[in-house]
């Protein structure tokens, strides 16, 4: 077959063609690859790619029903014309806006389906037989299959039998009728209507199967004797398998019932954790509420606070002491001040470093801080660069909101609901979790004991109750009697965690030192279990004492397992429990050097290889114990709630609105409207990130930043799930879960919308409040400055920040001489001055 076109050569490499339609006879196959090649002047081949074929097709050529034409290929465009009742392109149909189907139609489905012909027609009625049915419209994809009935009888479809609109396989159930009496096949495309369902002209039949046996002569006596014997042996067969079917019953019987005994016990022991949780959930509110009464909070200095802001995991930072420098050091770095109080020089300096590939995160983060505390005694000032630069800007700003009390009073019910049930010591699980990843999984036996304790150097009559566990170690039972005395006497517990001994006093001789490791401590394999409570067997009502190690004499002298064992696991803690550190005290478990034992407490370390499956104690299905996160949530949740809503209130603050979150708000509006940004969801993003995101996640992630306390493993672990919550409240976005999403998340699934619908309302209250006024919010900062002007030192602070000016000095001075109002007051000159001081030094 040969096809031709005419067409015109544009460049030496384009040719276009001038017929855009070919034409082929015949309705035998509806599409037809072809030989693709250039002729030039009737016989010369200018080429003829043998990979390159033109594919020509007819859209109604071997598509006479609608079904075959909407499973053609979608890239022929062709399309079921309802009007010629054709397989058609659009322009050839006369009406394609009503009558033109094609696959960009929603729900596009062919009407009258029709059975040309089914096989087998006859099958017994126990089921099983396959049958399949040929026709035309028989959907275009197997779930459009709604129904199918052979005589009557439940069909089946099997998919990867399925041609589309063209055949549909099907696997015969059970006829219910003892004599049923046969019948066509029904079948319905997507809904039961009449224009979508179909019978067959042909009937299928059921059979009966039975077996003949004929016999062309008679028996001869050696026949029915091999017979009878082969009977005999068949009987003795069938005993023996009878035999062995009983003893198997036997054997399947006991092990059903052992199976179905431990059923039995995992029911009990499920149902006795859920009602656990649920009477844990109605009284621990209560007992919560009212132990939180009275609590005092130990906010931080607001020198101890912002330097744990700005700095965090830095105890000693320059700019808390004074600058040893020479003079001509000391004059640089005054000249390097006057330089930062000019708004053209401060502006090209951040935004020299924020352009520079090496300057990172960390150093961003850095420089802000360090320029807050050199213009500390001008916060005025410094508006001037919140307007006017990115994520430098970002990091100062956090240095400007303020806290609330319902923080501390979230972290305390946290660390009192965490400490009223077991915490492994080593690695963090507990009890009570809003964290799925801190759950203990499994059973604990334990027992609250109160204990009388009396403090360091106390005085008789100063003896405090104290509340811990039986199952608590050393360590944990030396936390919470400093916790309680702490509370009372308003000590330093970090001053006091690792200079006392806790001394378990029997009459008025016996003193015995309580210690996680000694002597005494069992070791199973390469595995030493802490000391508890209960490994000392130490009673209810036991009075203990807080000694001062060095003061202490019992059971210590001559201890060097005591002393190795204790630096050991205390210095794990002391490494990580650091009020500026942002790690939580979770000790690793890492192997003795020397022995090659492992620490445990309440469970072995899982992950380890040489653990067997059961070593974490109980098989019970772990997932169970998920109710204590609900039980926990529950529990705490007043006091999630009273953070939440005093974070996004104006009026139940307790106080008036910091004036910085008015001002900036104002600012980050008037921003969109110079920009022409109308869309709400944008204007939300960018306050939730200036302030919620930015600051007050941080904050509720470590509150050590702000007060004077210890933060454990299992309470940063709750603070997170919250933190994520709040992220979550602060978003635009709709969160989507499902069974497989994680239980963080769907802790907090109902509460999340209304914890949205309270953030903007905030952010609705603030755009209503009296706008503030540049000079209103200049006197703010003045008043700021000169509360904290001198928390630090400015000398020092510049030293610091000048090491970014010799880092990026060409970059820097550059930079100077592009800009022109720079250049007119000579800013590169009086830098280069102050970079000649200071080299001079060296």
């Amino acid at each position: 077959m040969s096809l031709k076109g005419t067409g015109m050569m544009i460049e030496s490499w384009c040719y276009v063609c001038f017929l855009l339609q070919y034409w082929y006879d015949g309705d035998e196959t509806g599409d037809l690859p072809v030989d693709f090649f250039i002729v030039w002047d009737g016989d010369f081949f200018i080429d003829k790619p043998p990979t390159m074929k033109a594919l020509l097709y007819k859209c109604e050529a071997q598509r006479d029903s609608c079904g075959l034409c909407l499973k053609a290929s979608t890239a022929f465009e062709c399309g079921w014309c309802l009007d010629n009742k054709k397989c058609l392109l659009r322009q050839h149909c006369q009406t394609p806006e009503q009558s033109w189907m094609h696959h960009g139609r929603h729900n596009v489905r062919c009407s009258h389906p029709r059975i040309t012909k089914i096989r087998p027609l006859t099958g017994p009625k126990e089921g099983g037989t396959r049958v399949t049915i040929e026709g035309e419209n028989l959907g275009l994809q197997v779930r459009e299959i709604a129904h199918v009935q052979v005589a009557g009888v439940r069909c089946n479809p099997v998919p990867s039998e399925y041609i589309s609109a063209e055949r549909i396989v099907c696997d015969m159930a059970e006829a219910l009728l003892p004599h049923s009496p046969g019948g066509p096949v029904e079948l319905c495309i997507g809904v039961c209507s009449a224009e979508y369902r179909t019978q067959s002209s042909q009937t299928y039949s059921f059979v009966v199967r039975t077996l003949h046996i004929y016999s062309d002569s008679t028996l001869t006596l050696p026949a029915i004797i091999g017979i009878g014997a082969g009977g005999g042996v068949l009987l003795i067969a069938i005993i023996a398998v009878l035999i062995a079917y009983k003893r198997k019953t036997r054997d399947a019987d006991r092990t059903l019932k052992r199976l179905q005994l431990q059923m039995d016990n995992l029911e009990s022991r499920v149902a006795l954790e859920c009602k656990e949780a649920f009477a844990e959930l109605q009284t621990d509110i209560q007992e919560l509420t009212n132990d939180m009464d009275g609590v005092k909070i130990p906010f931080l200095e607001y020198r101890t606070y912002t330097m744990r802001v700005m700095f965090p995991g830095i105890e000693e930072h320059p700019v808390l002491k004074e600058l040893d420098s020479p003079a001509n050091v000391e004059k640089a770095l005054r000249l390097f001040s006057q330089l930062l109080h000019s708004k053209m020089f401060l502006l090209t300096f951040i935004h020299t470093l924020e352009a520079q590939r090496s300057f990172s995160m960390r150093d961003r983060g850095n420089v802000a801080s360090l320029l807050m505390a050199a213009l500390q005694g001008r916060m005025e000032y410094a508006t001037v660069v919140l307007k006017q630069t990115e994520s430098v800007a970002e990091k100062m700003l956090t240095n400007w909101s303020v806290l609330g009390e319902p923080l501390f009073m979230l972290f305390c019910a946290i660390k009192q609901q965490m400490e009223k049930g077991p915490i492994d010591a080593i690695t963090g699980e507990a009890r009570y979790s809003l964290s799925e990843d801190k759950l203990i999984r499994q059973q604990i036996d334990y027992k609250q004991l109160t204990l009388i304790c009396i403090p360091p150097e106390g005085e008789a009559g100063t003896e405090v109750p104290v509340k811990v566990l039986n199952c608590d170690t050393v360590t944990q039972v030396k936390d919470k009697l400093l916790d309680a005395i702490r509370i009372i006497a308003q000590t330093n517990l970090l001053l006091l965690l690792f200079s006392v001994l806790t001394e378990w006093r029997q009459g008025r001789l016996t003193r015995i030192i309580l210690q996680d490791e000694d002597v005494t401590t069992k070791i199973e394999s390469d595995w030493k279990r802490l000391n508890t409570l209960a490994h000392y067997q130490v009673a209810d009502g036991s009075l203990v004492a807080l000694v001062q190690k060095q003061v202490s004499a019992y059971n210590i002298a001559n201890s060097f397992t005591f002393t190795r064992s204790l630096s050991r696991y205390e210095s794990l803690l002391r490494t990580s429990s650091s009020p500026d550190s942002l790690r939580s005290r979770a000790p690793m478990i890492t192997p003795d050097q020397e022995t090659g034992t492992k620490l445990w407490h309440l469970v072995k370390n899982h992950e380890h290889a040489d653990q067997r499956e059961g070593d974490r104690g109980s098989k019970m299905v772990s997932e169970i114990y998920l109710t204590r996160l609900l039980a926990t949530k529950g529990t705490l949740q007043k006091f999630v709630d009273d953070l939440f809503e005093t974070v996004f209130s104006t009026a139940h603050r307790g106080s008036a609105l910091p004036l910085a979150i008015k001002y900036m708000f104002d600012f980050l509006d008037e921003q969109a409207d110079k920009r022409q940004i109308t869309d709400p969801d944008v204007r939300h993003t960018w306050k939730s990130n200036c302030l919620p995101l930015r600051f007050w996640v941080n904050v509720i992630k470590n509150p050590q930043f702000v007060f004077d306390i210890h933060k454990s493993s299992i309470t940063d672990a709750c603070l997170s799930v919250v933190a994520q919550t709040f992220m979550d409240s602060c978003s635009t976005s709709e969160h989507r879960l499902g069974k497989d999403s994680p239980s963080n998340k769907l802790l907090y699934a109902k509460d999340i919308p209304n914890y949205k619908s309270w953030v903007e309302r905030y952010y609705r209250d603030i755009s209503k409040m009296p706008t503030i006024s540049d000079q209103d919010m200049d006197a703010y900062l003045v008043e700021q400055s000169r509360l904290h002007g001198t928390e630090f030192n400015t000398l020092s602070a510049l030293s610091e920040l000048y090491f970014y000016i010799n880092k990026y000095k060409e970059e820097i001075l550059t930079a100077l001489d592009r800009d022109g109002y720079c250049r007119k007051h000579k800013l590169r000159h009086k830098l280069e001055q102050a970079i000649n001081l200071m080299s001079g030094s060296s």
